[in-house]
């Protein structure tokens, strides 16, 4: 594996604390990135779409290398880790595409089923999607949170035969075990993430249910108070799963990493109040799959201090780092 240096991540004043690096990672501006990207619609292989962001560097050429963005859980294109690195790899040369699974940002009301932590498959779409765009260009594929995940398990999936110029993975804090990580998030210090989670998903299905005729509503006289209420009422059974643990078993990319053929990267941090760290003490490294473990960070924070990167966004510039290197190294 080609590896450029990775300098320690030091969190900025009164930073070390990752409630603080989750939030604040997430509310403050990460700088000025206007939309330019061009918009596509994808029909996949069951007739449901998603939504694709096309952003395209003015000197981009045919053979030039390519990066997809798949975001997490009640995230899309606008969210500020997908903006932000977009255009800074945009700034490399790197043309992005950003996805918006099902149900999410544009895609919103264009699927009658859900974007969920083991759409592996809408995924392998959109790299088909993509490849016969752009057949002569090198990919990196990037997943964050629930779409970290996602991205392992089909790097696992198809192993050494992918049929696409995969040049590298990176996850960033994906939730390999799905039912210990619902588990966490039901701990009193954690269930300020849980309600806030489960508010915005209700909230989703609501709007959903108001735009799209037909669309399929909660079951009538139920609210659920959790993750795990949400996905055991909800999330399986509009996408074909029994039940919650059902979904996790079936979805979780921990059983899948020892099939990863493909230079794969994982970035966790220990303070991350979502993704515990410990569901990854058990990963066997290799030639292909290399585990970064910070002690600060949060989830997606990875606010820093001055002088390492020429911002304080250090997850940003690891990612940069590692997507050109495997590009252009």
């Amino acid at each position: 594996m080609n590896e450029p240096a990775v300098p320690d991540f030091r969190p900025c004043l009164l930073m070390r604390c990752g409630h603080r690096q989750t939030v604040l990672g997430n509310l403050l501006p990460g700088g000025r990135f206007p939309y330019a990207a061009r918009s596509h619609r994808l029909t996949l292989r069951d007739g449901d779409q998603l939504v694709v962001h096309d952003d395209l560097p003015s000197e981009w050429q045919p053979s030039d290398p390519v990066a997809v963005l798949v975001h997490g859980l009640g995230g899309d294109h606008r969210s500020g880790y997908m903006v932000r690195i977009a255009a800074k790899l945009n700034q490399q040369g790197v043309r992005v595409f950003r996805m918006d699974q099902r149900g999410c940002g544009a895609a919103e009301f264009l699927s009658t089923k859900t974007a969920h932590a083991g759409r592996s498959d809408d995924i392998a779409d959109l790299l088909d999607w993509v490849t016969s765009g752009c057949p002569q260009s090198s990919l990196s594929l990037i997943g964050f949170s629930l779409g970290g995940n996602a991205v392992l398990k089909l790097a696992g999936e198809t192993g050494s035969s992918a049929a696409w110029d995969l040049q590298s993975v990176i996850a960033v804090a994906p939730p390999i075990d799905l039912a210990y990580c619902a588990a966490n998030l039901s701990r009193p210090q954690r269930r300020f993430y849980d309600r806030r989670f489960v508010r915005q998903l209700c909230r989703q299905v609501r709007k959903r249910c108001q735009q799209m005729p037909g669309a399929e509503d909660l079951p009538s006289g139920v609210r659920p108070r959790s993750v795990f209420e949400f996905d055991d009422c909800y999330t399986s059974h509009i996408n074909g799963f029994q039940d919650a643990p059902d979904y996790y078993r079936q979805s979780s990319a921990g059983s899948w990493l020892k099939s990863i053929a493909i230079e794969t990267r994982i970035l966790v941090a220990n303070d991350d109040p979502v993704v515990p760290s410990e569901i990854f003490n058990g990963i066997q490294e290799s030639d292909c799959l290399r585990l970064f473990k910070t002690q600060y960070g949060g989830h997606l924070g990875y606010l820093g201090v001055k002088g390492v990167d020429r911002d304080r966004r250090w997850m940003d510039w690891r990612i940069v780092d590692w997507v050109t290197s495997a590009t252009f190294g």
